[in-house]
């Protein structure tokens, strides 16, 4: 990032940012970290792709705390209102005016990047040009994905065509609507659930369409194959005794081989440390296993010891919540 003002100038801003910054709350720094935490950036470092769009002139040290501090802002407050477009004229009464550079680097990266105005709200839409001033681009497929870069690419000036092999647009998230008499009803039958509302953008084209999110429970009561429901100190004896093999696993890690598998390991710890020892036990130690699966989307034995677990960082916080109607109304609402 080139420095117009010189590098005394350049202090003096980054020592105004910093003692202004630094005289929020506890509750507002909080705040702070988690917007960049919960869009799935480390909160005191830059990913590798702000390295390598020049957001800063030094990696490390003041200016990029304060640029990490400006970027929270503008995303924070593009998060109070998802459907307003978001201007760098907001916050020229947050950031000191010798502070321009580097509220230019952070809400330029934001915007380039999509983090900000983006989606389906009118003030967005009105955004597009009705006329593409830039080359044609052809995206490949219409999930989510692909339709979120169509309006992307729309919104930047260039012509998008959008080529799905499907007669349906969606990709692996697809709403089965039944009728019956005069009822009807909705099912995904593909991704159902937000896992994560907190800068989930499903969650924030969500907000922007005005949709009710339902919350899913934490509560998960299991029963025998009896019909019968499980004993809850049992149930509590067995979720206790697989989470502390969990953690077991994930201290010898470093000392085993990466070649080894999570399975492998659970099944050795289980062993050794008698969990699960009769039948009732073991059925209710597999429907955990069983659903590590399937938040893995793998079996375990094909799930690496070492490295299973290693997009932990990047969750999104937040409830875990379904569309009611499906998430069709979502694709509905990005091929409008």
């Amino acid at each position: 990032m080139n420095r117009r003002g010189g590098r005394s100038e350049s202090k003096q801003c980054l020592n105004q940012v910093s003692s202004d910054f630094l005289s929020n709350t506890n509750e507002e720094q909080s705040a702070l970290v988690s917007s960049s935490s919960s869009a799935g950036f480390p909160s005191n470092s830059l990913k590798d792709e702000e390295i390598e769009a020049g957001v800063v002139s030094v990696v490390g040290g003041i200016e990029q705390y304060n640029y990490i501090l400006i970027w929270n802002h503008i995303i924070t407050k593009w998060r109070e209102n998802v459907s307003i477009w978001l201007t760098k004229d907001m916050f020229v009464d947050v950031i000191p005016e010798r502070c321009s550079e580097l509220l230019d680097s952070a809400f330029n990266y934001l915007l380039s990047y999509g983090y900000v105005n983006f989606g389906v709200a009118l003030a967005i839409k009105d955004k597009i040009p009705t006329r593409p001033s830039k080359g044609r681009v052809i995206v490949i497929g219409a999930s989510l994905a692909g339709l979120a870069a169509a309006r992307q690419l729309m919104l930047f000036g260039f012509e998008v065509i959008v080529l799905e092999g499907r007669k349906r647009a969606g990709g692996r998230v697809y709403t089965k609507k039944m009728e019956g008499g005069n009822k009807v009803a909705a099912a995904d039958l593909g991704g159902s659930i937000l896992t994560g509302t907190l800068g989930n953008p499903l969650g924030l084209l969500a907000r922007q369409l005005s949709y009710t999110l339902h919350t899913v429970r934490d509560q998960c009561p299991l029963y025998r194959a009896d019909g019968k429901s499980v004993d809850e100190y049992l149930d509590k004896k067995v979720e206790a005794a697989y989470n502390e093999l969990l953690d077991k696993a994930s201290k010898v890690r470093q000392e085993l081989s990466p070649i080894i598998s999570l399975g492998e390991t659970l099944e050795t710890l289980r062993k050794d440390f008698s969990v699960a020892m009769n039948d009732e036990e073991m059925s209710l130690f597999n429907w955990h296993l069983a659903n590590l699966e399937y938040a893995n989307a793998s079996l375990l034995s094909q799930l690496s010891l070492a490295f299973w677990d290693q997009d932990d960082p990047y969750d999104m916080g937040g409830d875990h919540c379904i569309l009611p109607g499906g998430n069709g109304r979502l694709v509905h609402a990005l091929t409008d």
